[in-house]
């Protein structure tokens, strides 16, 4: 999708994206949420504004004072704050760490792992642990990296949920 229509969706009704079984619907006028969500979630599916959204999420400058000194970003989800806001720098993980939390908490009819996976050739390694025990880094010194595109000749390693077992289940 190119960076104007990224952008214009974003401002919008929301970009629906496809992450593992759960349609998102994510609003932002953060650039660097915008450029995180290019690099990514390039290969995702991304349904039309028409279709359901499980999740209706932002990630914005608060109102007031925070919006220019020491600046913030919030995580919305249908309109509430569930976190403290973090620093402006920020926009980006804040979504990402947002999405796991809704999937985490609202998905309930799935087995959720906090995993690293690593694939190559269609098949894929799980690497299982508890917060902070380096899955990321131990998935990311494999190959392509922590959010590496389908390396075809390497490990592909990846942190992305179910989107990465639904994806790399069918190669």
């Amino acid at each position: 999708m190119a960076p104007q229509a990224l952008r214009a969706r974003l401002h919008g009704a929301g970009l629906r994206l496809r992450t593992g079984p759960a349609v998102v619907a994510v609003r932002s006028r953060l650039a660097a949420v915008a450029e995180g969500i290019a690099l990514h979630y390039a290969e995702h599916d991304s349904p039309g504004e028409e279709t359901f959204a499980d999740f209706h999420v932002s990630v914005d400058r608060p109102r007031g004072l925070r919006r220019w000194w020491r600046p913030q970003v919030r995580f919305l989800f249908d309109g509430e704050s569930p976190f403290t806001p973090l620093p402006g720098d920020q926009g980006f993980p804040m979504l990402e760490w947002g999405l796991n939390w809704c999937l985490y908490s609202h998905l309930h009819r799935y087995v959720i792992l906090h995993a690293a996976v690593i694939e190559r050739g269609g098949r894929a390694l799980i690497l299982p642990g508890d917060a902070g025990f380096g899955q990321e880094h131990a998935g990311g010194g494999a190959g392509a990296g922590a959010a590496g595109g389908c390396c075809r000749t390497s490990w592909q390693s990846s942190t992305r949920r179910a989107a990465t077992w639904s994806r790399c289940r069918g190669r």
